[in-house]
C-alpha cells in the first residue's frame, strides 16, 4: 500500500501554492538587481562634469544709482532796496550775461538825496581850497614876523631899538604863529568834513545803484517770482539764475561702495526723459556726509554735454564702472545654485559631489563674489543634475 501511494502524482493544490512564491522570489531578484544597478550607476560609476576652481580675481562691475539734476552755479537774485518793480527786461529761459540790467526799482527820491550829498561834498572841497590859500598867506606873514623879530633882537642887544619895540615884534610873531595853527586846524577839519560828505555821496550812489538789478553771472533765468508793477521788499528774491556749464547730477549710492569711488571716474547717465540716450560724465566730487536713515552718500557727476531739454530736479540713472580696491574671491555665476532660496555651490570633495552653502557679494559680468563658505582653490562643479555624494570625474581643463 505504501509503495503504491508514493507513485501517485502530486496534488494540484500544492503545485498552485508554490507558483506565487516563485513569482515573488523572481520579482524580488529583479528589484534587487535594479537597486544594485542604480547604486552602481549613482554612487560607483563616475559622472564626468564641467568644473572651475575658485580663485582671487580683480572684478570690474557696474554700480547704478539714482540721481537728480542740479548745478553748482546757482544764483538767487534778491532786491537790495524796497520799492516798485519796473523796466523788467528778463524772463524765464532768457540767456543773460554778467552785468546785464534785468529790472529796476523806483528810486524813492534817492536821486535828490544823492544830488544834495554831492553838493555838500563840493562845498566841503571848496572850503578846503579856501582855507589852504589862507594858510599859505598866514605862513608868509609868519615868516615875515619871524624875520622882523630876529632883527629886533639883534638891534636890541646893541641898544639901537627899545625894549618896547622888541616886545611888539615878538607879539606879532606869536599872533602869526597862532593864525597859522588856527588855519591848519580849520583845514584838517574841512578835509574831514569833505571826506564825510564824499562818503555820504558815495553811499547814496551805491544805494541808487542798488535800485538796478543786474545779472551777477552768465546764465539762464530758470525762475522769476515778481512781475512789473509788484512791490518788492529788501532781500526778497526776484530771479533765479543757473550757469548751464555747471550742471551736475547728484547721485546716491550705498555707503558700502564708498571705497571704490574716486574723483574723475567715468560715468554714464540716462535721464528718465530720454532713457535711450546715454550721456557721458565724470565723478566731480564726493560728499563727506552719509544720510543717517538711508545710509547713502552723494556723488556729484559732471556732464560732458547737458541734455537738449533740461530742468533742475529731473531724474536720472547713473552707472559707474568700478573695481574693488583688492582682488576678491570669485567664481563664474553659472556655478552658483540655490536651495530653498539660499545660494550655494556643488564642490568636489574626494571625488564626490557635496553641496556647500555660500554667501555672495557683487556680480561683475559673468563672475560673482564669494564672501563666505569657500576658500581659494576649491573646485566647484556644474550644478545641473548634481546630487549629494555623486561620484564625479572632472571634465578636462576648467570650463
Amino acid at each position: 500500500m505504501t509503495e503504491i501511494a508514493l507513485r501517485l502524482p502530486p496534488v494540484r493544490g500544492a503545485e498552485a501554492a508554490r507558483r506565487p512564491r516563485t513569482l515573488i522570489l523572481g520579482l524580488a531578484c529583479v528589484v534587487g538587481l535594479s537597486a544594485a544597478a542604480t547604486v552602481v550607476v549613482r554612487y560607483v560609476l563616475p559622472t564626468t562634469v564641467p568644473f572651475e576652481p575658485v580663485a582671487m580675481r580683480s572684478l570690474t562691475f557696474n554700480l547704478n544709482g539714482p540721481g537728480i539734476l542740479d548745478a553748482t552755479g546757482r544764483v538767487t537774485i534778491s532786491s537790495r532796496m524796497s520799492g516798485q518793480l519796473y523796466d523788467v527786461t528778463a524772463d524765464r529761459n532768457d540767456h543773460v550775461t554778467k552785468g546785464m540790467v534785468m529790472a529796476r526799482i523806483t528810486d524813492n527820491a534817492l536821486s535828490q538825496q544823492l544830488a544834495a550829498a554831492q553838493a555838500n561834498a563840493r562845498s566841503a572841497r571848496s572850503a578846503i581850497l579856501e582855507l589852504r590859500a589862507q594858510q599859505a598867506s598866514a605862513e608868509a606873514l609868519l615868516r615875515r614876523a619871524t624875520g622882523q623879530t630876529d632883527r629886533q633882537r639883534v638891534l636890541s642887544r646893541s641898544a639901537v631899538v627899545s625894549r618896547n619895540e622888541l616886545e611888539i615884534a615878538e607879539t606879532a610873531l606869536q599872533q602869526a604863529r597862532a593864525e597859522v595853527d588856527r588855519l591848519s586846524a580849520a583845514t584838517e577839519r574841512a578835509v574831514a568834513q569833505f571826506a564825510a560828505a564824499q562818503a555820504e555821496a558815495n553811499a547814496m550812489a551805491a544805494r541808487l545803484d542798488d535800485l538796478v538789478i543786474t545779472a551777477p553771472i552768465n546764465g539762464i533765468v530758470i525762475a522769476r517770482s515778481r512781475n512789473p508793477g509788484d512791490m518788492v521788499s529788501s532781500g526778497e528774491a526776484v530771479f533765479h539764475l543757473v550757469d548751464p556749464t555747471t550742471l551736475i547730477v547728484a547721485a546716491r549710492f550705498d555707503e558700502g561702495v564708498m571705497g571704490t569711488l574716486n574723483v574723475g571716474l567715468e560715468a554714464k547717465l540716462r535721464f528718465n526723459s530720454d532713457p535711450q540716450h546715454v550721456s557721458a560724465g565724470r565723478v566731480y566730487r564726493l560728499h563727506r556726509q552719509v544720510d543717517q536713515e538711508t545710509r547713502e552718500f552723494v556723488a556729484d557727476i559732471s556732464l560732458s554735454t547737458p541734455p537738449r531739454n533740461w530742468a533742475l530736479g529731473q531724474r536720472a540713472t547713473v552707472t559707474l564702472q568700478v573695481a574693488p580696491p583688492q582682488p576678491v574671491l570669485a567664481v563664474n555665476a553659472r556655478y552658483v545654485a540655490r536651495r530653498e532660496g539660499l545660494p550655494g555651490v556643488w564642490i568636489n570633495h574626494e571625488g564626490r559631489a557635496r553641496w556647500q552653502p555660500v554667501k555672495i557679494g557683487i556680480l561683475a559680468g559673468d563672475y560673482i563674489e564669494i564672501t563666505d563658505g569657500l576658500a581659494a582653490g576649491a573646485i566647484v562643479l556644474d550644478p545641473n543634475g548634481r546630487y549629494e555624494a555623486e561620484r564625479v570625474e572632472l571634465m578636462g581643463p576648467p570650463q
